[in-house]
This record gives C-alpha cells, structure tokens and sequence, in this order.
C-alpha cells in the first residue's frame, strides 16, 4: 500500500524555500549596466612626439571614460568603452645656433573607442566584480600653441572593477585598468620608430553606475 505523507511533511521548510529564491533573485547580476568614471592616468612607457622627439616632465594626467555592458545569465560579458587621457608635457626644442634650448609647452592625450568582452561574479548582495578586456581604435593627438597633430592606430585594454549595489539602480564602482596604442612606422614617416610607437598608460577611476 502506498503512503502519502502530509503536505506539511513534504514540502520541508517552505520558508527557507522561499528565503533561498529570494536571495538567489537578489544575487543575479545586472543585465544592463551604464557606467562613467574618472580619475587619474600614469604613462608607463617612454613618451616620444609624432616626429620622434622625447617629452620631458611630468607623466601624469586626467583619465575618463563611459560605456555600457551587457550580462548574460552566467557571468560573460558583452559591451562598448570609450577611454581618455590627457596630459600636459614639456618639449625641448634646440637654438639652431646658440647651445640653449626653449621649453614649448603642449598638452596630449589619446581617444579609444572598442568593443570589450569579459566576465562578471557578485559576492553577497552588495559587491560585484568584473574583468573585462578589448581591442579597437585609439586616436593620439598633440596640441601646441594653437596647432594640433593627431595619428591613428589601433589599442588594447583590460580592466580589473569592483562595483558596489547601492540600489536598485544606481552603483558606484571604481576600476584599474591598462591602455596600450600602438601606430606603424610607415604611418608616422620616420625610420627606425618601432621602439616609439606607441603610448601605455595605467588608470585609476571611480564613478556611478547604472543598471537594470
């Protein structure tokens, strides 16, 4: 003879039941997130002008970006990031004649632009973390008493963020990431450019998020 045993029997600790829904509904990740931050950049790399000519001073400088990126169901990660940075240098330009030199001032930077993949984990209900990287378009630019000189190429990135649930929509979350460009001899007509072509900049920023 079978034995069916009471419904309150079978269905053990309905409550726990429904407290493990709940707390596996509030630990699924954003589907949508929207983001901009900013903070501080650090050239890492020897810092050469379009010609070939070295940059003295400083290596620090303002960097920003925003973007929007996409969660599937288990964690991977789709969107699109455009990156900043800029920063004022020194030249030294050599008298053709007297052996002094004059000190021109000028302010440079890069646009990027492109698509970025990566992964996403929460850890409790409050906390989200992210590793995302990409490669697309860069654009290095120069401006130097009302000139300005610009070359295209092609960067990378990768980002290590942490993000913060503040509620049901708005985050706030800080990253590190690392920016590389990189451009061909042919395109800056010099010889021998392979060792300069390019800048690599680390960043630190934080900023507010958006997310449904």
């Amino acid at each position: 003879m079978r034995f069916d045993p009471p419904l309150r029997l079978r269905s053990k600790h309905p409550a726990k039941v429904i407290r493990r829904m709940n707390d596996r509904q509030r630990n699924r990740l954003p589907r949508h997130l929207f983001y901009g931050s900013a903070g501080a950049g650090f050239v890492v790399s020897d810092l050469y002008t379009i010609d070939g000519a070295p940059y003295d001073g400083s290596t620090a400088g303002i960097a920003y970006n925003a973007g929007y990126d996409y969660c599937f169901a288990r964690g991977f990660t789709l969107g699109l990031r455009y990156a900043c940075f800029r920063m004022k240098a020194e030249l030294s330009i050599p008298h053709p004649i007297a052996p002094i030199s004059s000190v021109l001032r000028c302010n440079i930077g890069t646009h990027y632009a492109a698509p970025e993949a990566g992964y996403s984990f929460r850890v409790g209900n409050k906390f989200m973390f992210s590793a995302l990287a990409g490669i697309g378009y860069v654009n290095y630019f120069e401006r130097m008493e009302g000139t300005r000189f610009s070359l295209d190429g092609f960067g990378t990135h990768g980002i290590v963020r942490a993000t913060l649930l503040l509620s049901k929509r708005l985050d706030i979350g800080a990253e590190v990431g690392g920016y590389s460009s990189y451009f061909t001899s042919s395109a800056l007509e010099t010889a021998d450019f392979d060792g300069h072509a390019g800048i690599k900049y680390v960043s630190i920023a934080m900023g507010l998020h958006l997310h449904f």
